[in-house]
């Protein structure tokens, strides 16, 4: 006749032990998935709004429109101007292309700008074109995180100005006249520092 053999008191403290150590190993490779996938999935969101954004300069660029637009002042603004040290955004100009799917009568162009806002890249769009009274633009913000911005004007001689106008031009030139190509530098939080440079129409 044969005994059936129990596990002993120390054997079922050892198995469990082991058990749990698996348990916790097994968890830990599970939440190191879990972060890792977190983050590349936050870092793919970050690269895909950074294309959608470098391709909404592009086509904003590409776009443009030599349409010089009266201010609330009185005073007209060149169809593109911008640079370092002035107020709002660093980039303000007119393009063309505004989507009309409804046929309603108006134009087609659009002012649209380029600035910082705390730490956000902002497009603004203005509403019309030549302003009556002060008119605040919408606000749409492309990246956050954003730590400066910098931009650059080539000019047809092939030098670089901070301002475009070119400070050194007289007030009295083409309000139409466009740099050959514009350099665009952010520095971000989750890229570092990014430059890309546009050719203009």
């Amino acid at each position: 006749m044969t005994r059936s053999r129990a596990f002993t008191l120390i054997e079922i403290l050892v198995a469990t032990a082991i058990l749990a150590l698996l348990a916790i190993m097994a968890y830990g490779s599970l939440d190191t998935i879990i972060r890792e996938r977190a983050i590349t999935r936050r870092r793919g969101h970050q690269l895909e709004t950074l294309q959608m954004t470098m391709l909404l300069l592009s086509q904003d660029l590409a776009q443009a429109a030599p349409r010089p637009i009266r201010a609330a002042s009185g005073i007209l603004k060149p169809a593109l101007h911008g640079g370092q040290g002035e107020p709002g955004p660093l980039l303000v100009l007119t393009r063309d292309g505004d989507a009309n799917p409804a046929g309603a009568d108006r134009s087609d162009l659009e002012r649209v700008g380029y600035g910082l806002v705390g730490h956000r890249l902002v497009r603004f769009v203005w509403p019309v074109l030549d302003r009556a009274l002060p008119t605040p633009p919408e606000q749409t913000t492309l990246l956050h995180g954003v730590r400066s911005f910098h931009i650059r004007f080539l000019g047809p001689a092939g030098h670089w100005h901070h301002h475009w106008p070119p400070l050194d031009q007289p007030a009295t030139t083409d309000l139409n006249h466009r740099p050959l190509a514009i350099e665009i530098q952010l520095r971000t939080r989750a890229w570092g520092r990014i430059k890309r440079i546009f050719e203009l129409p």
